[in-house]
């Protein structure tokens, strides 16, 4: 592959995954951007009033007033160990780019709950951003152990087998599952692989 097939390839997928339907985007290590989802889990073990102030909480993050909404979360995570507060603590740090709060957070909700398939994931996007690929993978495929069905997981994980690791029979599979779980919505990401499976079928005559 050219230099300037690879970064055709960078510059669409960057494109590609502004247009991700019911998710928000956040860049990932300087060439491209993975797929978050919108709140990382929901507060089962809060109180009523608790869950009052969560919701609050995230609605103030829905509408990019992170200040505010990190606030409310880190009054709720001194009231005890909720593994959805501190996942969408980290989820808030992370969409402003406090990438050592985000970490510190995600490792807190994964030591209250190791099953948060969503925290995984959101783990494994923090090291993608910090260039730490073979950590991020690990944490993809964490949270693809907990819920093989989580779309985003296998999105994230594509991009980084297909980016960063150039290893295009794994990006096509994930990429693949990713668009049979949204049903194909994403027309885009459909082109892409289409391009992708030339290669995949180059390889296969090899």
């Amino acid at each position: 592959m050219t230099n300037l097939d690879l970064l055709s390839r960078i510059a669409f997928i960057a494109v590609l995954s502004l247009l991700l339907s019911n998710c928000a985007t956040q860049p990932a290590p300087a060439v491209t951007q993975v797929a978050l989802p919108d709140e990382l889990s929901t507060p089962g073990s809060l109180s009523q009033a608790q869950q009052v102030e969560f919701r609050a909480a995230i609605t103030e993050i829905g509408k990019e007033n992170y200040k505010r909404g990190i606030k409310l979360l880190k009054q709720l995570d001194k009231q005890g160990d909720f593994d959805s507060v501190a996942a969408n603590l980290a989820l808030a740090y992370y969409k402003t780019s406090q990438l050592d709060d985000a970490k510190n957070s995600v490792n807190r909700a994964l030591q209250i709950n190791s099953s948060n398939a969503k925290a995984h994931n959101l783990s494994g996007l923090i090291a993608m951003q910090e260039g730490e690929f073979p950590k991020a993978e690990q944490a993809f495929l964490e949270a693809l152990k907990l819920d093989n069905n989580y779309a985003l997981a296998h999105y994230n994980l594509a991009l980084l087998y297909d980016v960063y690791y150039q290893e295009i029979r794994k990006a096509y599979d994930h990429y693949l599952r990713y668009l049979v779980l949204v049903e194909y919505s994403d027309k885009e990401t459909m082109s892409w692989v289409e391009q992708l499976k030339y290669s995949v079928e180059q390889e296969n005559t090899q």
